[in-house]
């Protein structure tokens, strides 16, 4: 028993000695500014095996040699230097390097991002690089894009950036491409690039260019209002964990990690790699509460009968029966006096839309080089998340999902071959204005309800203003109650009207136009007794119930929630408000550049392929035909 005991230990050891590795772990600075170098090389002096600093300078070398183990450490413009690693230095090693002075005649150096052929066009090219992208003191990168010139970032909400180039403003940038490592970022079914909702966190982008202006030239013709260009970070040259957090205002929280590494042939060549990203960012969104009226709107806010708010739904002027401006007489007349143009109230956004907001994405690499030059990979991207987007409405996304795949071979700066595909699940995303309308229609349509508004102001509003006893059951109340300021001892409209009379006009059209101006006179100059009668007008409408037309939906009640939940859980092409979307799109390019007799070659050949799929909420894609063949 005690000799298989030793001999099992043996056997232990053995294996333990036979796959045990050396790490060796440091940081290189520059021996002034005592700051990491980035993308400094260290290798093992005789050999390829070694790796580049990242971007604090840091590194990690697994070897299976013993030590001490001398290394060369060089960086372009410094001093090469050699560092004996041993076991009592090797796990924390810090290196300083010097830079090479050398005395020469002045070079002009001139940098060339870009072809001699795109210099000589009309392009701006802004870029941020992997350090001014790491000290991005905002939520992430992306809004600090609005930093460069000639670019804007339009906050549609906390959770959905759009970039804009060179004047072309729009939340909806159908024109502007977006590529993240060559893949174009674009939504299928909405045609345009999604923000950062779908895209590469802060953590494993390397590098943003941003080509201001049209380049339908150069990159095809969806980028008209210009080209956002992200690379991201390889698990070769970044290999590691990182761990990012951030907080801010309106409860904004991120976390963000990336693990990417990679492994080496028995000659140290790197061979497989793999990365892996986790995003998730929650936050209380901007609430939409501007109560002002829209730009171009016919009353403003202090008008006592209604006005069109901008985030308001279902008050707006689209009506063709609520306009009382030119019966103002009094009833005797069959007029219906005090009343002009009216609106009909709205829902507002609060009242529609969460405000809470989260994105999750989580992204995957794989990487195989078939050697040096030769590079394979495969991408996976996922996002998902609840957030408002602006359009020609205001969407609220609830959901939503984004599937992305990409597989790719190539040599860099020589050939390459791509194929990807971009799929969209819309969730339970909804139209918040269409939402309102729907609710408003549910109640009833818009010209039974300015019909009974009229109706009832008939026949309680006029009989105040007019004092007769008529309106003593349901006035005298409304004034007990304070629901209006003041009861009117007179008659206003009669004073009003024998004053008309009083001035002797021989036309009656004339002494109407008299009297109709008195009436705007007493309108313009008691707002606050004509809002109360018209708020008053307003709720005797909308308690208007019966078995034909249900009440007013009020927020914040069961009923309210669940004529809510039955529009927004239904399509437009069903009567409700919410999209349906499960469009996709695939894509294949490739590129080979060549030269011939000092001449630069470029082939190259794609193809796109759309499938829509919205069961007609986006597109007519539920539509059938019948071809003339068929038909014979």
């Amino acid at each position: 028993m005690r000799i298989a005991l030793i001999t099992l230990t043996c056997m232990i050891c053995s294996a333990a000695t036979l796959f045990s590795q050396t790490t060796i772990k440091g940081k290189v600075y520059d021996s002034i500014s005592k700051e990491g170098l980035i993308g400094a090389a260290v290798i093992i002096e005789g050999t390829t095996i070694g790796v580049t600093t990242d971007i604090d300078g840091g590194f990690t070398i697994n070897t299976d040699r013993e030590l001490p183990i001398r290394l060369q450490v060089s960086y372009i413009s410094y001093r090469t230097r050699y560092v004996e690693a041993t076991s009592s230095n090797s796990s924390d090693l810090r290196i300083t390097l010097q830079t090479d002075a050398v005395v020469m005649d002045a070079v002009e150096v001139k940098a060339q991002r870009i072809s001699q052929k795109q210099q000589q066009a009309a392009l701006t090219v802004e870029s941020m690089d992997v350090l001014a992208i790491k000290e991005a003191a905002s939520g992430n990168f992306y809004e600090s894009l609005g930093n460069l010139k000639e670019v804007d970032v339009t906050s549609a909400s906390l959770g959905f950036k759009v970039i804009n180039t060179r004047g072309f403003n729009s939340t909806s940038p159908v024109r502007s491409l977006q590529l993240i490592d060559g893949v174009d970022n674009q939504s299928p079914g909405l045609n345009f690039s999604l923000g950062n909702f779908l895209g590469a966190s802060d953590l494993d982008v390397k590098n943003v260019e941003i080509v201001a202006g049209a380049s339908s030239a150069f990159f095809g013709p969806g980028a008209f209002n210009g080209v956002v260009n992200m690379t991201t970070k390889d698990p070769y040259s970044f290999p590691g964990v990182s761990v990012e957090v951030k907080a801010g205002e309106r409860a904004l929280f991120q976390r963000v990690v990336r693990l990417a590494d990679y492994t080496t042939n028995e000659a140290g060549e790197k061979k497989f790699g793999y990365k892996l990203n986790w995003f998730y960012m929650e936050a209380d969104d901007w609430e939409a509460d501007n109560l002002d009226p829209i730009d171009g709107s016919e009353f403003n806010a202090d008008n006592p009968f209604g006005y069109d708010a901008v985030n308001v739904y279902g008050d707006e002027d689209v009506s063709f029966n609520n306009d009382n401006s030119d019966n103002l007489l009094p009833s005797n007349f069959n007029g219906r006096p005090g009343l002009t143009k009216w609106l009909r109230n709205g829902y507002k956004e609060s009242d529609l839309v969460n405000y809470d907001t989260d994105n999750t994405k989580f992204g995957a690499g794989l990487f195989y080089k078939f050697n040096p030059k030769i590079t394979a990979n495969y991408g996976f991207n996922y996002s998902t998340g609840n957030t408002i987007y602006q359009g020609d409405n205001r969407y609220a996304l609830r959901g939503v999902e984004f599937y992305q795949h990409k597989i790719e071979i190539g040599e860099p700066d020589k050939w390459f071959i791509r194929a990807y595909r971009t799929s969209e699940n819309a969730g339970q995303t909804y139209d918040a204005v269409t939402t309102a309308l729907r609710i408003q229609e549910a109640q009833m349509d818009n010209g039974t309800w300015n019909t009974n508004f009229l109706t009832f102001w008939s026949q309680n509003i006029v009989p105040f203003l007019e004092n007769n006893e008529n309106a003593e059951s349901v006035f005298q109340n409304f004034y007990n109650t304070g629901l209006v300021p003041y009861r009117p001892d007179t008659s206003v409209v009669n004073s009003i009207f024998f004053e008309a009379l009083a001035q002797g006009f021989s036309d009656p059209d004339s002494s109407v136009a008299f009297y109709n101006n008195l009436m705007l006179d007493l309108i313009a100059s008691e707002p606050a007794l004509f809002d109360s009668l018209f708020q008053t007008n307003v709720d005797i409408t909308n308690s208007l119930s019966d078995e034909f037309t249900p009440a007013y939906f009020e927020p914040g009640t069961a009923r309210f929630d669940s004529i809510f939940n039955d529009i927004t859980g239904r399509t437009f092409a069903e009567g409700g408000s919410r999209f349906y979307d499960r469009s996709a799109l695939n894509h294949v390019q490739g590129e080979y550049k060549f030269d011939w007799k000092d001449i630069n070659f470029t082939l190259g050949a794609n193809a796109r392929w759309y499938r829509p799929d919205s069961r007609g909420t986006i597109f007519s894609d539920t539509l059938s035909y019948t071809y003339a063949r068929d038909s014979l």
